[in-house]
């Protein structure tokens, strides 16, 4: 399913990769890092596998058993508990991909005392009543941190999520407000006007950092004042990023077989699918400061890390929306709800 060979070759050219590794033992934490990490994804997804298959056999068993006299109840029950058990899988993937990524930009102190905030997030296609058709939601998974009113929304509100549906690649960018001034990028929870306004006090930044105690909540106040913070959301000094950093979970269409790809994309609303691409989620970072992330190293990192989760997207899509034994005990459960 996943090009697992990637994972290899990514890990490979980043260990080469001399800009930022630049010692052997910065190389060799990197290697240690990763070796960890993998290890922790291996044991986990096993596992993963091992539960969801189990419950996924007693829904067919329970089917196959009780063909004459099917409890509506029971058999809601095991439907539930298997899209439970699919879902805190992926959830609890996450949890220990962002923990390990974390570590990874502790490295080389990179971090210093901002790290950047990191989150994965999944689509889901829905009928949107605004505009009247089926359009991609973009919806929070998982955040390394805080929670946020805007944890749904639609794909084309943002510029990053619009750019990685049309090539199929990461999207990077490391000067927000000198994009938005270049209309090159969009974001629903940026005031434009204000931005064209805005003007970073470098040096008195720079200033305040060096005096102000190390636990200090500065910000850029008139960076803040660009965002909309919603009604619920407190002003979180990392939720005004600068850069950004989106690495998408999917297949390569070119490295499938293409009775697998048209499976993988049946719906009853393909028809209206905006992309032919089969994404099914995404690994989200940002930094409150400008030119934070490195487009070679960070990016592979974020690749090696995006296939890993994409197993266990896949996984859960096998297991509910295109299994048979699923989609029969679904019909059985809509039509006794009618």
């Amino acid at each position: 399913m996943v090009d697992v060979s990637d994972i290899y070759r990514y890990a490979t050219i980043v260990l080469r990769t001399n800009c930022c590794m630049k010692d052997y033992k910065l190389s060799k934490k990197y290697a240690d890092w990763l070796k960890d990490s993998i290890c922790s994804f291996q044991s986990d997804y096993i596992q993963h596998q091992y539960k969801v298959s189990e419950k996924h056999k007693a829904l067919k068993d329970y089917l196959r058993d009780n063909r004459k006299d099917i409890d509506v109840s029971r058999l809601h029950e095991l439907v539930e508990d298997l899209k439970k058990t699919t879902w805190s899988g992926t959830y609890e993937a996450s949890e220990i991909a962002i923990n390990h990524l974390k570590k990874y930009f502790r490295l080389e102190n990179r971090s210093g005392e901002y790290s950047p905030r990191i989150c994965t997030k999944t689509l889901d296609f829905s009928y949107n009543n605004d505009v009247g058709k089926y359009e991609n939601y973009i919806v929070d998974l998982k955040r390394d941190r805080g929670t946020s009113p805007f944890s749904q929304y639609p794909l084309r509100e943002n510029t990053g999520f619009v750019k990685v549906h049309q090539n199929g690649d990461r999207f990077i960018e490391n000067d927000i407000p000198a994009a938005v001034k270049g209309k090159s990028y969009e974001n629903k929870r940026i005031n434009y006007q204000c931005v064209l306004n805005y003007k970073e006090k470098i040096f008195i930044k720079q200033l305040i950092q060096r005096i102000r105690p190390k636990n200090d909540t500065f910000k850029d106040k008139a960076w803040a004042n660009c965002w909309d913070v919603g009604k619920n959301e407190t002003q979180d000094k990392d939720s005004f990023y600068k850069s950004t950093l989106i690495v998408p979970m999917k297949l390569k269409k070119s490295e499938i077989e293409d009775e697998f790809y048209k499976k993988l994309l049946e719906s009853e609303h393909a028809d209206q699918y905006e992309y032919d691409e089969l994404i099914f989620g995404y690994l989200c970072f940002d930094h409150r400061g400008t030119g934070f992330f490195n487009d070679d190293i960070d990016t592979k990192t974020g690749w090696i890390f995006s296939d890993l989760l994409s197993l266990y997207m896949i996984s859960s899509l096998i297991y509910t929306e295109k299994s048979t034994t699923f989609s029969k005990a679904k019909k059985i459960l809509e039509e006794n709800a009618a």
